[in-house]
């Protein structure tokens, strides 16, 4: 080997790379590699197919005048698994096709700027603005035989692989992640976009709230890798949502060495892909929103880009207090009937599903009043209830319970009916007003039991009242007989 062979080998490399050309012989013959030598190196375009002649005589400047037979032979590691050498003439081919960018998943040749020691001393990594380029190492052991009982000698040939942007940006969400190094079949991005459903509540705190979206993928080395994210103008509420990536500074080592890296800039990676929420929410108003997110590569003239469909779905806070259909219920019954449905009252919640629950409740909660209240509205008692409940009833407290609406009337707490449940009487009592609350009940405990309507206090608006009339009308409506020849007046 020759002094200062090796020597600024990257540096002539990216002077002269060129993409590579395949030129097809007449008579079916192999596609030969147009390559150009960079120094020591060999460089090869991107997607360099299999069998492909990369050089007719490998190492051909160190052994051209030698006469003597020569036998060539490559040393066996991850490099080497992708070419085949002629052992007589020299000749180099493909022995696979050869893609940058499954050269980490295939063989651990990850041309990355972090490079693993165990990789360093088979591949490389040299980044500009116009893409990444892949050094591997080629190891080459060749036996003269007019120096036969020597060891052979042994070359390493640099082979670098120009990235080409050749993938566009990838959206996978968790379903779809494939096997760890499992090659992506999307080579040109999403056939069809994958949709992304998120939830969030319209009490969701503005400037707070967060909703986390995943980061596309992107084969291609920097800076063919995901470079920005954008929203789709056209249909996202940018009154609502702000975008927000998140970013790292990367500083790369310079200089080169064994493993060495040169990177002629530093990059910037994006760590992550938020919605900030910097508008109120309305269910009622805007149920939900749809959308779409872009993830735009670095290509210099044609940038690839991922798609990935957003639906968000608010989903309802307990922000509507139910409302009565009227203000005031009246409502006229004979005296005397007992058990018929007179009135029904009825109010309405704009929320949904269990916020939109309504339970009715005379106002103020009578059944607070005593023991013997809570016995009131039922339709039977037990002998023991009635014993119980004729032993607290006296005279004074008769004439408490006989105020209450309970007393007289059912009331159903799921349909708002009222009953009639004691015999009125006019001559007692000829009218009643009332009051009725339409709540939301509390939400069900961990357990899934209802908490029931005295453990705590309904939440901000989640009530409101109306006011029932009843009037009691007597059989004995009074009369006037009139006697036309006494002139008397009979009541």
């Amino acid at each position: 080997m020759r002094p200062g062979l090796y020597r600024n080998t990257a540096e002539s490399c990216l002077r002269v790379l060129l993409p590579v050309v395949f030129l097809l012989h007449l008579h079916n013959a192999r596609p030969v590699a147009d390559f150009r030598r960079c120094a020591s190196a060999i460089c090869l375009g991107d997607n360099t197919d299999q069998n492909v002649v990369v050089t007719e005589r490998v190492l051909e400047d160190l052994y051209l005048g030698t006469n003597a037979p020569v036998t060539y032979a490559l040393l066996r590691n991850n490099v080497s698994n992708y070419f085949h050498v002629d052992e007589t003439t020299g000749k180099l081919t493909t022995r696979r096709s050869i893609d940058r960018d499954r050269l980490c998943p295939e063989s651990g040749l990850c041309c990355t700027p972090v490079v693993t020691p165990e990789r360093t001393h088979l591949s490389q990594l040299v980044t500009s603005r116009q893409g990444s380029v892949c050094h591997l190492r080629l190891d080459v052991a060749v036996t003269a035989s007019h120096e036969s009982g020597r060891a052979p000698r042994t070359h390493f040939l640099k082979v670098q692989i120009r990235d080409e942007n050749d993938h566009a940006p990838v959206f996978q969400l968790p379903s779809q992640i494939p096997p760890q190094n499992a090659f992506s079949q999307f080579k040109y991005g999403n056939a069809k976009p994958p949709l992304l459903v998120l939830n969030i509540s319209e009490a969701a705190r503005v400037g707070h709230h967060t909703l986390h979206l995943p980061l596309a993928k992107d084969l291609d080395a920097p800076p063919f890798d995901v470079q920005r994210y954008e929203p789709d103008k056209a249909t996202f509420p940018d009154k609502t949502f702000e975008l927000k990536t998140p970013k790292r500074e990367l500083q790369s080592p310079g200089g080169l060495g064994v493993g060495g890296i040169i990177s002629v800039q530093d990059s910037v990676k994006i760590t992550g892909l938020d919605l900030l929420l910097i508008g109120p929410l309305d269910r009622e108003t805007e149920p939900s929103y749809e959308f779409q997110i872009f993830a735009v590569d670095g290509g210099l003239n044609t940038p690839l880009t991922g798609t990935l469909s957003v639906r968000i779905i608010v989903t309802d806070a307990n922000d509507n207090a139910p409302i009565f259909e009227h203000r005031t219920y009246e409502k006229s019954v004979k005296e005397g009937e007992v058990g018929i449905e007179i009135l029904q009252v009825q109010a309405v919640d704009r929320d949904e599903g269990a916020n939109a629950r309504i339970k009715y409740k005379w106002l103020p909660e009578y059944d607070r009043f005593g023991v013997d209240v809570d016995l009131l509205d039922r339709e039977e008692l037990t002998d023991l209830e009635l014993r119980r409940l004729g032993q607290q009833m006296t005279p004074d407290r008769l004439v408490q319970l006989q105020e209450l609406p309970n007393y007289w009337f059912r009331l159903d707490p799921l349909t708002g009916s009222i009953f009639v449940h004691r015999p009125l009487d006019y001559e007692t009592k000829p009218g009643f007003v009332y009051y009725i609350w339409a709540v939301n009940p509390i939400p069900p405990t961990r357990d899934g039991f209802d908490q029931g309507p005295d453990s705590s206090k309904p939440s901000k608006n989640s009530q409101s009242t109306t006011k029932v009339i009843i009037h009691v009308s007597s059989y004995f409506y009074p009369y006037l007989l009139l006697d036309s020849q006494s002139h008397k007046t009979t009541r």
